[in-house]
């Protein structure tokens, strides 16, 4: 996504919000969407008509690419923000059913030789981490190699479409268990005032939104790895490539980790072992800067921010699902998305960082960042701890 960005921009602040419209997107509508989907019985209906406007908009998105990419940049730019938030706006409130029914379907732990949420996402990851890599060699490098721009993104775009398209169909077929919607009628704004609320009376959820926050504020960095990368080494189509090949087998080399931690009911444990691992990509940079390693240790970057994604996706995700009461999981997991997109939007301050002082200023902060990161982490209480003093019924 940064490359294709900055083939139509050099405005690095722009690259960087871009290349998290995807995340900014699925996380920013999550707490209007919880109010939504907490009414309803059941809820893969309201995921299947926000996932038809997802794939629709996605789909334009490579058909734009193949028409204007060559004649009409500019344009292009502005149909792609607009196409894409709408494309993660959609899969941001698709995602918060997918939590809630994987919430609701599958066991916090492996109990009688059923696997756990652990499993579930352990296996998820492991898969999509096997066709990323695969990706990588076999997709994105012969594309970007023998087609030129814009018909090598167009190509990338109507692919994504085509594999979106098979995943949410999967789901939609899930036989949903029935839920308990919420009736009370409440106005939205007294909806967020009893999100926020969770802040001040559950301290074990305090601690934890407070480093999710951090972690996502690391990421802000991350569309600028594959940029100082190709300033360094001008990369050829190979090593881009094996950069995006190196993130997923990050992915993939942890996932089994994470996943037999989360399985025994130790998110926590993974949350901290993701907050030390966001030091090891910005080291890598200044490694680069001062001793000009190869590409094969640079590719180290891109495995370790595969690895932390993993985690954050699996530990992250597993426990707020195991701290927060059933029936105000959609509030919960909402609450803590919609305030992790703006926490994102940091991530056109590190493209202005970048214009304004280089890539060093905007490592450094990063390197600060996940030094307090792992302080956040290591103050994580148990999934659960305090829970039941948590009054979501505050009267306004």
């Amino acid at each position: 996504m940064p490359l294709f960005i900055s083939m139509l921009t050099d405005w690095n602040w722009l690259i960087g919000i871009g290349s998290s419209l995807h995340m900014i997107g699925w996380f920013t509508p999550q707490v209007f969407g919880a109010k939504l989907v907490a009414r309803r019985q059941f809820r893969i209906p309201f995921y299947r008509n926000m996932s038809i406007i997802r794939l629709l908009a996605l789909g334009l998105v490579a058909l734009s690419t193949l028409l204007l990419g060559s004649t009409h940049p500019n344009l292009l730019l502005i149909l792609f923000i607009i196409l894409y938030s709408i494309h993660a706006t959609t899969g941001g409130l698709a995602g918060l059913v997918f939590l809630d029914v994987v919430g609701k379907m599958v066991p916090t732990t492996s109990v009688g030789g059923r696997p756990g949420r652990g499993s579930f996402f352990g296996w998820r990851i492991f898969l999509g981490s096997m066709f990323g890599i695969a990706s990588g060699f076999f997709v994105i490098n012969p594309i970007l190699d023998n087609l030129t721009f814009p018909a090598n993104f167009a190509l990338l775009f109507a692919l994504s479409t085509v594999i979106f398209t098979l995943g949410v169909t999967a789901f939609c077929l899930v036989r949903e268990q029935p839920s308990i919607p919420d009736k009370q009628d409440i106005r939205l704004s007294e909806y967020l005032a009893k999100s926020f609320s969770l802040l001040r009376d559950d301290k074990a959820f305090r601690r934890y939104f407070t480093t999710r926050h951090l972690i996502m504020l690391w990421n802000a960095g991350m569309p600028f790895y594959i940029l100082f990368a190709q300033q360094r080494y001008d990369l050829s189509p190979f090593w881009i490539g094996a950069f995006m090949a190196s993130r997923y087998a990050g992915e993939l080399a942890t996932n089994v980790i994470w996943a037999m931690l989360s399985d025994k009911g130790h998110n926590r444990a993974v949350l901290r072992l993701i907050s030390i691992l966001t030091i090891v990509p910005p080291v890598v940079v200044f490694a680069q800067y001062f001793f000009s390693i190869p590409e094969i240790i640079y590719a180290l970057t891109f495995f370790t921010s595969g690895s932390v994604i993993s985690g954050m996706m699996l530990g992250g995700n597993n426990y707020i699902l195991q701290h927060a009461p059933e029936d105000k999981r959609p509030m919960y997991i909402g609450f803590t998305n919609s305030t992790l997109a703006v926490t994102l939007l940091t991530s056109g301050l590190a493209g202005l960082l970048v214009d304004s002082f280089g890539y060093l200023t905007l490592f450094a902060v990063v390197i600060i960042i996940g030094l307090i990161t792992v302080i956040s982490a290591i103050g994580l209480k148990p999934a659960g701890y305090i829970k039941s003093n948590v009054n979501t019924d505050v009267q306004l």
